[in-house]
């Protein structure tokens, strides 16, 4: 299945044409509010945990939930479900995340209670098997960073090697030769950061710098083993979580630098340089896990003022532009090709819904939508090509 939103709908004329079909109607182009839904909770609650995703599947690994947890919960987005697997070798939380490397999960560091002290196993969970085998230990006891995969290498940061003050480490493992390597320090400390990989780069942003929490956003470039720092964000945030999403770095909550859980959402742009404001989570939290499946993100967990482990579970479909739409819409398209397209008849609220699957089978294909509400207005979001 292969999801177009309209602004690329508008850009691939070969497949696609959009026009009115009847005399006097409008058709107005216009920025869509982003959509939350909550999703089904996870089963076992917790903060301070880590996420990603292989094949459609998002796997939560760790976390706190006043003790250290090694379960791995796998969240199904088609049937909204979740199931157990096979438990990490040992508990952990505010580990560096998961990167995922030929379809296979790295878990690196992570903090323990007893001792109270960072870790420095490299863990790898093989879905197929249901199976976790130990790699190669870090150099160092890590925990409180970030990783990010770069050409099949996980690059790792440690602000929290078990000794005291914060630190800029960043160190790559090499699954081929199943050895690390030290690489150049970070120019500041990011504890709890959000971070992500953009263009063969790794984005670390805000975190705990020592001092403060901070808005500052870091990026490493592997090619020249140098960092650079970018346009910082609107809001100082500790314990954020992130994920990439259309080139783009998404930042969700965290503490700000008042020490106030909140549910802001900021996004980057490494095009312009620029960080804007995107819709609220629905619930206010920090130390939450994020992963991306189907161009969706889903936030997993964290804690708030309110609540040391939270089981609640958000998805977000991010802006995109959408059609406001009165009386029809015709799609010219690939014939005996099956489309959905998604709408809803607020712009601003409401659950997004799937029009009936549609197959074109005319030529040239046509699709008119003639049954909609309030003289035919639907607020059209993007439409699936299966085939």
């Amino acid at each position: 299945m292969k999801k177009f939103t309209f602004p690329s709908l508008l850009n691939r004329l070969v497949l696609f044409s959009l026009a009115v079909t009847l005399p006097g109607v409008f058709l107005d182009r216009s920025l869509a509010q982003s959509a939350w839904t909550a999703k089904a909770s996870l089963p076992i609650g917790g903060n301070s945990l880590s996420a990603a995703a292989i094949n459609g599947i998002l796997y939560v690994a760790g976390g706190n939930n006043g003790s250290p947890m090694a379960s791995l919960q796998a969240y199904n987005v088609t049937n909204n479900t979740w199931g157990s697997l096979a438990a990490m070798p040992g508990p952990r939380y505010q580990n560096p995340g998961i990167g995922v490397i030929s379809n296979k999960l790295y878990f690196p560091g992570g903090w323990t209670i007893s001792p109270a002290l960072p870790n420095n196993n490299l863990w790898v969970y093989d879905p197929a098997a249901n199976l976790w085998t130990s790699k190669a230990s870090l150099p160092l006891l890590c925990a409180g960073g970030v990783c990010g995969v770069i050409s099949n290498l996980l690059y790792v940061t440690t602000p929290d090697n078990g000794y005291s003050g914060y630190y800029s480490y960043l160190h790559v493992y090499n699954p081929a030769s199943d050895s690390w390597s030290a690489l150049a320090n970070s120019p500041r400390p990011h504890a709890n950061p959000a971070g992500g990989v953009i263009g063969n780069k790794l984005y670390v942003a805000g975190g705990y710098d020592g001092l403060n929490n901070t808005n500052i956003l870091d990026v490493y470039d592997p090619a020249s083993n140098t960092w650079s720092t970018k346009a910082p964000m609107h809001t100082s945030r500790g314990a954020p979580s992130g994920a990439v999403i259309d080139g783009k770095l998404y930042v969700f909550g965290g503490v700000n630098g008042a020490g106030v859980y909140t549910n802001s959402v900021e996004v980057y742009d490494p095009v312009s340089n620029t960080w804007t404001n995107e819709t609220s989570m629905p619930t206010i939290r920090g130390s939450s896990a994020a992963g991306v499946v189907n161009g969706i993100v889903y936030v997993a967990g964290g804690a708030n003022s309110g609540s040391s482990a939270l089981t609640t579970v958000e998805a977000l479909i991010p802006t995109r532009t959408s059609i406001n739409l009165y009386a029809g819409i015709w799609i010219s398209g690939l014939a005996g090709a099956t489309y959905e397209i998604d709408y809803r008849t607020s712009l601003a609220s409401g659950t997004w819904s799937n029009l009936t699957t549609l197959v074109l089978s005319n030529s040239p294909a046509l699709f008119i939508d003639t049954n909609s509400p309030s003289y035919n207005q639907r607020f059209y979001r993007s439409l699936f090509l299966h085939y």
